[in-house]
């Protein structure tokens, strides 16, 4: 048996994190809860799409930086907020017809 996981683009990184105590990435998509994701390669790498719920239009990413200490627990970092907008598909195609 095989174990493995699939990603799709987009994907939302971030510059490398210096930090060792950093361990996850918490994102909000379009003000939803947030959601951690773990680092990877010292940085954040989230999967915009991987929920598929992104719509035509604007939207917006809200990224924490997670540090668990053994004293004081979860540290979170101030929110840094990224914008994008996902552009709407083409028309659909007219004018099909069969060509002998």
């Amino acid at each position: 048996m095989f174990s493995f996981s699939v990603n799709a683009a987009p994907f939302l990184s971030s510059d490398p994190i210096v930090d060792t105590n950093v361990t996850d990435c918490a994102v909000s998509v379009d003000g939803a809860a947030f959601v951690d994701s773990p680092i990877v390669a010292s940085k954040c790498n989230f999967d915009v799409q991987g929920g598929g719920a992104i719509t035509t239009g604007s939207h917006s990413i809200d990224v924490k930086l997670v540090a668990n200490d053994p004293v004081w627990g979860r540290l979170e970092s101030a929110v840094a907020n990224f914008t994008f907008s996902k552009p709407a598909a083409p028309a659909q195609a007219s004018g099909l017809l069969l060509i002998p």
